[in-house]
């Protein structure tokens, strides 16, 4: 019967150089099983979405396998927080004269299942700078924006009555005190 050309080259090394050849493969594959795994478990983690949790087998070089369990850190971005100023506009949108308090902006977001103190509420909406007014007692409305053709001011279009009327500073879009 005819052998490999390849085996027959192989074959002549000693037999400890073929045992040390064989024990370097075995360390390699072990090595790529190991990467394997974890490029599995970075797919599965994409795949799946944040917070998700997936188990990951290593095998040393002894041939002992053990398990470790790698979470996502997906959605967790620069700072660490969430932005929920999407949430909080589309509220805002669904009543755009309205001026809404921060706690009746976080029981609508509770509505929705998003969690979100009053305070933390209120900081995201600091935050959201030009895009709201701030009225004197805290409560904030969409920002009006100037020159719009399509809402006519009620008061002629004159800023200052308009700041007299919601309660803005004059001359600003943030509420007194």
């Amino acid at each position: 019967m005819a052998t490999d050309p390849i085996i027959e080259l192989i074959a002549r090394q000693s037999m400890a150089r073929l045992d040390e050849m064989e024990a370097e493969l075995e360390r390699i594959a072990q090595r790529s099983a190991f990467e394997l795994d974890l490029v599995r478990a970075a797919k599965t983690l994409k795949r799946d979405g944040r917070d998700q949790r997936v188990d990951v087998v290593v095998r040393d070089g002894s041939g002992s396998v053990g398990i470790v369990e790698v979470k996502s850190s997906r959605g967790r971005s620069g700072n660490g927080r969430s932005n929920k100023s999407g949430p909080i506009r589309r509220i805002l949108e669904s009543d755009p004269d309205r001026f809404w308090k921060a706690g009746e902006i976080s029981a609508k977001l509770a509505e929705q299942g998003i969690e979100l103190s009053r305070d933390a509420t209120r900081v995201t909406m600091n935050r959201m700078g030009n895009e709201l007014e701030k009225r004197h007692d805290g409560a904030f409305r969409l920002a009006r924006r100037q020159g719009s053709f399509d809402q006519p001011s009620a008061n002629g279009g004159d800023p200052a009555a308009e700041d007299r009327e919601t309660g803005l500073e004059a001359g600003t879009r943030q509420g007194v005190g």
